[in-house]
């Protein structure tokens, strides 16, 4: 499949300009497979351990850092294409499933790694794609997403966290105002603060 963007409003070919919405959604469901085997291996010491002392991956401790993180990225970008992609609105609600459980998920973890965890860093890709492109919704979409998430964006700032994560989160948040001033009428935004 090309890799070519089609200059339509449709999903370009990169995320399957020749793929309907169940085929998306399958690769969707391996990729997130990917990352959770990969992500539960990456957790388990002891398996690792066993693996370096049989000389599996010489003298460093075997990881599957990038099938973790790269995995995950690339379904949460397919899943942002079926949710702006107005030829596919009949997805929507079972992508917006999927994208609420997953931005709480990859929030909720990252702010779970230790400081000095090399895995932090990688997670923190995860963070900064996830404020950018929630940022590009429009402001129904973008208020419903922020109340699920809210707590743990909040606690990202209270972190040591990257440059390059802080600037982006300053981004996120010059975004949100706008829809938390203008007191949004939403029912599942009745938490937010600044509303």
């Amino acid at each position: 499949v090309s890799t070519q963007s089609t200059g339509s409003s449709g999903i370009n070919a990169e995320y399957g300009r020749y793929l309907n919405s169940e085929q998306l959604f399958t690769v969707v469901d391996c990729l997130l497979e990917s990352h959770k085997f990969a992500k539960g291996f990456n957790q388990d010491i002891d398996q690792r351990s066993i693996l370096l002392k049989y000389g599996f991956s010489g003298k460093t401790l075997p990881d599957l850092q990038r099938q973790e993180i790269s995995s995950l990225l690339c379904l949460l970008r397919i899943l942002y294409k079926i949710y702006t992609d107005e030829t596919r609105v009949d997805d929507w609600q079972k992508t917006e499933l999927y994208l609420h459980k997953l931005t709480i998920e990859s929030f909720e973890f990252f702010l779970m790694l230790e400081e000095g965890d090399k895995r932090r860093e990688c997670w923190s890709d995860v963070a900064k794609l996830l404020l950018k492109k929630m940022a590009l919704l429009d402001d129904q979409r973008f208020i419903v997403i922020l109340a699920k998430c809210y707590n743990q964006i909040c606690s990202i700032i209270a972190q040591e966290i990257s440059q390059d994560l802080q600037v982006v989160l300053s981004k996120f948040f010059l975004r949100a105002k706008v829809p938390l001033l203008s007191g949004y009428s939403n029912s599942n935004t009745d938490h937010l603060p600044l509303r």
